[in-house]
């Protein structure tokens, strides 16, 4: 098996695999398996889901080319900083582990929960405890209940690991793709570019749930790139997982699956020779549907608190529309500010102007933009139902969080738009038709 392949199930089949393992928890504890029943039954799923990534991205890559050694010197050294960076994120999460506001009062809180046996069915509907926003999906607090079960600082040290986990299969992830798609040279440029932005190194350590997502979301977009490009039935599927795991994190990536889903069908009208195109929406929709189907039935049924929106209809939207202007204003502070995010935004923005006028943008760079700009519109339009008072509040708190959630598609843009730059290439997605 060739290195970059054994990368790639390194980087893939954890990350992918967690959202399962989670899930296939969550069913057994609803079920009302004894205890440790619903662990074994995730691990076991877990473990199972990562042998089967494993041997489908082995046979999906059979056919792939080896690259130069040179080449694989510099992703090597790439995959060192990546790890370097991971750990020294952990060491910062060791410091002071679930002591910002969210990471123990929202995820920690019912991570806490989970591992004492005490997540009853009374905890959804306690009007007590909606600080712990009962109706958010529970996948990171499942996650960190299985390390916190150990007990004690041992079991509180081993939790905060996910983060930095994450970002570090991620990185890998991105660091595999994007070369398989662009080649090495940009793959370790985007790479670095993702690690460098610093409110990722300022985010990932702290125990919040909008990193996860941030990785999961990453992943399903670049595995529907590479969908496209190959047509590995692994590809369609690993995008799907993450997808479902995205949904399966918090209620953004209802959102940020939502954005994709339009900008896949999107390509599917726009490429209607290609069945690959055609696809590829369905195929998502479907897996992550499947992986989100446990919690979407029980949240019907139970109903779990939230008081931080209104309702969601169109008499709430036309009474606070007045509100968009100013959320507009905000969230643009906020994403150039170079102190904030460094390259990670101000660059693809300038060399999508640049190729805009060039009209040397690709169908994946205009897809791929278009889902930040869906992703953002979708984003800003939530604060119009926000119930904080004041509302501007609620963005302080947050809008930093979801720009995060944005890096890693920001990332691919800025890998697509520097290939552009060295490779201009015609317009029109590169999907064999027929396929």
């Amino acid at each position: 098996m060739r290195l970059l392949d054994a990368g790639e199930i390194v980087a893939t089949a954890p990350l992918a695999a967690s959202g399962v393992a989670s899930m296939t928890y969550f069913v057994g504890l609803v079920a009302g398996f004894p205890d440790p029943l619903p662990l074994v039954l995730a691990l076991v799923a877990g473990a199972l889901c990562a042998a089967g990534i494993a041997i489908g991205i082995r046979r999906a890559r059979a056919r792939s080319a080896p690259i130069p050694v040179l080449q694989v010197l510099m992703l090597a050294a790439v995959a060192c900083v990546v790890v370097w960076q991971a750990v020294l994120l952990y060491r910062d999460a060791l410091v002071a582990p679930f002591s910002v506001s969210d990471a123990w009062t929202v995820w920690g809180f019912k991570a806490k929960l989970l591992a004492a046996g005490a997540l009853t069915p009374d905890y959804w509907r306690d009007p007590s405890l909606t600080f712990s926003s009962q109706n958010y999906p529970l996948n990171v607090p499942i996650q960190e209940s299985l390390f916190l079960r150990i007990g004690g600082q041992v079991g509180i040290s081993l939790a905060v690991l996910i983060g930095p986990l994450e970002f570090a299969s991620l990185s890998g992830l991105f660091l595999v793709g994007l070369t398989r798609l662009y080649g090495p040279c940009i793959a370790c440029i985007a790479v670095l570019a993702l690690g460098s932005a610093p409110l990722v190194q300022a985010f990932v350590p702290i125990g919040y749930a909008d990193w996860p997502l941030a990785a999961y979301g990453g992943a399903a977009v670049l595995y529907l790139l590479l969908w496209y490009r190959s047509g590995a039935r692994v590809d369609l599927l690993l995008g799907g997982l993450f997808l479902g795991a995205e949904v399966w994190t918090k209620q953004e990536g209802d959102l940020a699956a939502g954005a994709l889903l339009l900008v896949a069908i999107a390509v599917a009208f726009g490429d209607t020779g290609s069945r690959r195109a055609r696809l590829a929406p369905l195929g998502l929709f479907l897996v992550a549907l499947l992986l989100n189907l446990p919690w979407l039935v029980f949240s019907h049924i139970v109903q779990p608190l939230s008081i931080a929106f209104l309702p969601a209809t169109p008499a709430t939207f036309l009474a606070n529309a007045g509100r968009l202007p100013g959320i507009s204003r905000f969230f643009a502070i906020h994403m150039f500010d170079p102190s904030l995010w460094g390259v990670a935004w101000l660059t693809p923005a300038g060399l999508v102007f640049a190729l805009a006028l060039a009209r040397r943008l690709s169908s994946e760079a205009l897809c791929l933009f278009a889902l930040i700009v869906l992703q953002l519109a979708a984003y800003m339009v939530t604060f119009v139902f926000s119930a904080w008072q004041p509302f501007t509040l609620h963005m302080t708190v947050t809008v930093d969080r979801l720009l995060l959630q944005l890096v890693p598609a920001v990332t691919l843009l800025l890998a697509e738009l520097l290939s552009l730059l060295s490779h201009p290439r015609p317009s029109g997605w590169h999907i064999t038709a027929g396929q």
